[in-house]
């Protein structure tokens, strides 16, 4: 149970179970990104019809969606921007966490009504830029990764003072540049990181000239704050952040379960932990507090990205490309369904996969899912992640967090010569349609509540289900084509859905759900309506 408190913790969302983990390990909020226009392009992501679904589930547990659009957009991206940002608003989206100028100008001038948040992106760090984003309506904004406890304090003060939320990332990696403004993945790959593409340069190995052993000379520890949570409740931090949207549902879970066990402790009046196992149980690169402690030394570096939660499994003595089978120097056991990880000399990052069935002494069928860094040879170390932290069956718990059907009852009204009017209603809301066509005195079948509930209930993968049809204001033996029935199923619904209480009403014209080639058009007449005079809508 969550218990009262002035601190949101913000958890991610990679993939719809990592956000429904999120939820069920007592997250306020989620963020998360569709296929293109946020900082994780390498994450599954989400689909719109996805998105829908687990804002459902979010809002019925109490807990808020963010999209991320923060990533650096270009003029032939606008209106594909303002067409997710039209789509995603009429789901209910809660939020939208942004770096570009750009888009908080097209958030301010078209969308005024919706939450806006500064990404990490934007590189926070000075009051100057808390007074520009302000301009734009910012409420929430992330502060850089790369502040001490007292730059956050004054920041923190500042922002109450305009009415804006600061965020702090509390758990997870950190780069070695400010966030926003590395450009050293463009440099050697032309895959910009603030493009969503960053192929972590700054985790790789690197040889001097001339040769030499290989070093990681970039590659800090992941930041851990979890000891600091009274001293940023002290200085007025709104929201604390857990990074992670690549990685998977146990490691979301872990984190954000012993972050909600460090706040209730904290809002209750108990002391503050100053560590959890379950923080260790999942991905760590080892963890640091040095930049919030203002302690920027060669202690914050790490010699290798290797997840120190990983436990060795044995040793490769051979491995077959053509059928798949894994010779290992001794017998292991481990369950099919859990992932095992190979790593070469250095701990370089080779593949993952599963072990199947045993083909042989110490022989196993192995199957890769993910793409080969490199070649799998004799010499290399299997790993598995180490003992985890979490309920059992927690995918089972999972894949039970579904959208309960809301229950929708039907009064139909009509008599000969006259439309059929039907009162589709839901949750003390209701919407009224009416048939093209008139009702006509029945020459074969006529209506009755068996042909009409035959219809109106293909509700199919809608939040609905029918819960019956009142026929009493229906004249006797009338006729209406079936046709007419399924369109007026059809509309209902769709008005039900735009009817439904979300954080951001949506003002009349509005570019309809899916129509992204209108979104110019619409832009065009709106800015026409400014500059006539006339406000936007």
């Amino acid at each position: 149970m969550k218990s009262e408190r002035s601190i949101e913790l913000l958890a991610p969302g990679g993939d719809a179970d990592a956000v429904k983990a999120a939820i069920l390990a007592g997250a306020d909020a989620v963020y998360c990104g569709l296929a293109q226009y946020n900082a994780r392009r390498r994450a599954e992501n989400l689909t719109i019809e996805r998105l829908k679904e687990l804002v459902l589930i979010a809002h019925r547990h109490s807990c808020r969606i963010y999209l991320t659009l923060n990533s650096l957009i270009v003029d032939a991206e606008i209106p594909e921007v303002a067409a997710i940002i039209t789509d995603c608003r009429r789901l209910g989206v809660d939020a939208f966490i942004v770096q570009d100028p750009g888009v908080l100008y097209l958030l301010r001038e078209y969308f005024p009504e919706v939450e806006v948040h500064a990404s990490t992106q934007m590189t926070t760090h000075n009051a100057g830029q808390l007074g520009f984003i302000d301009r734009f309506g910012v409420r929430q904004v992330n502060l850089a990764r790369e502040l001490s406890l007292e730059e956050i304090a004054e920041l923190a003060g500042v922002a109450t003072e305009r009415g804006m939320r600061t965020e702090v990332f509390v758990h997870g990696a950190f780069c070695i540049s400010f966030s926003g403004q590395c450009y050293m993945s463009s440099a050697m790959s032309g895959r910009s990181g603030n493009r969503g593409a960053c192929v972590q340069p700054c985790r790789r190995s690197y040889r001097c000239k001339g040769g030499g052993t290989e070093i990681t000379p970039f590659n800090l520890k992941d930041n851990s704050a979890f000891a600091r949570v009274k001293e940023l409740a002290g200085v007025g931090v709104g929201s604390v952040k857990i990074e992670g949207r690549i990685k998977g549902y146990k490691y979301v879970y872990a984190t954000v379960a012993a972050w909600r066990r460090q706040l209730d402790r904290y809002f209750s009046g108990d002391k503050p932990h100053d560590d959890d196992p379950a923080l260790h149980s999942v991905f760590n690169r080892s963890l640091t507090s040095g930049y919030l402690d203002n302690r920027i030394d060669r202690s914050m570096f790490i010699d290798s990205s290797r997840d120190r939660s990983l436990v060795r499994v044995a040793t490769i003595r051979s491995y077959t490309a053509d059928t798949g089978v894994l010779k290992l120097d001794r017998e292991v056991q481990i369950d099919e369904e859990v992932p095992v990880l190979i790593y070469a000399a250095g701990f370089t990052f080779v593949c993952t996969g599963f072990l199947g069935e045993r083909c042989g002494r110490f022989e196993y069928r192995y199957r890769i899912t993910h793409k080969l860094k490199g070649k799998i040879k004799a010499g290399d170390e299997l790993y598995r992640q180490g003992d985890y932290n979490g309920p059992e069956d927690l995918k089972e718990r999972l894949d039970a967090l579904q959208v309960e059907k809301r229950r929708l009852r039907v009064a139909v009204y009509g008599k000969a010569g006259s439309p059929l009017e039907a009162v589709f209603s839901v949750d003390g809301r209701s919407v009224t349609v009416q048939s093209e066509q008139p009702l006509v005195p029945a020459t074969k079948k006529a209506l009755d509540e068996d042909v009409i509930t035959g219809k109106f209930s293909l509700l199919g993968e809608t939040e609905y289900l029918l819960d019956g049809v009142d026929c009493g204001g229906l004249a006797p033996d009338l006729f209406l084509p079936i046709s007419a029935l399924n369109a007026m199923r059809r509309y209902a619904v769709e008005q039900l859905a735009d009817a439904s209480p979300v954080s951001s009403p949506v003002p009349d014209g509005i570019v309809p759900k899916g129509r992204w080639l209108n979104v110019e058009r619409w832009l065009f007449w709106s800015t026409m309506k400014r500059i006539c005079g006339s406000p936007v809508k």
